[in-house]
């Protein structure tokens, strides 16, 4: 799975956490940024029900970008980088139950 690097929290309206621990989320460099804790989802480590999960994120996603193209936050141009990365971050997590 690949990580979020720096570079793509510091260029992200909005960062969405979950799973982590305090130390974790300390550790964020959020300082500034409009952070959103997703904890009572947990982590998809070891988690029993992966489609089930998926469709839980899949739907919350769905509400925060309804939210964020109202707030017309969404309308930024998107750095070229910061979305391949996004990218290989999706593809890592649908690799890992075998849906790609």
């Amino acid at each position: 799975m690949t990580a979020m690097t720096g570079k793509m929290v510091l260029t992200s309206d909005v960062v969405v956490t979950m799973g982590l621990t305090d130390e974790e989320k300390v550790q964020m460099p959020t300082h500034g940024l409009h952070q959103i804790d997703w904890d009572e989802l947990g982590s998809l480590e070891g988690h029993d029900d992966l489609p089930s999960a998926y469709e839980q994120i899949e739907a919350r996603v769905g509400e925060l970008v309804d939210a964020l193209l109202e707030r017309d936050v969404a309308s930024r141009e998107v750095d070229p980088e910061v979305e391949r990365e996004v990218q290989q971050v999706i593809e890592d997590l649908h690799a890992g139950d075998g849906t790609t």
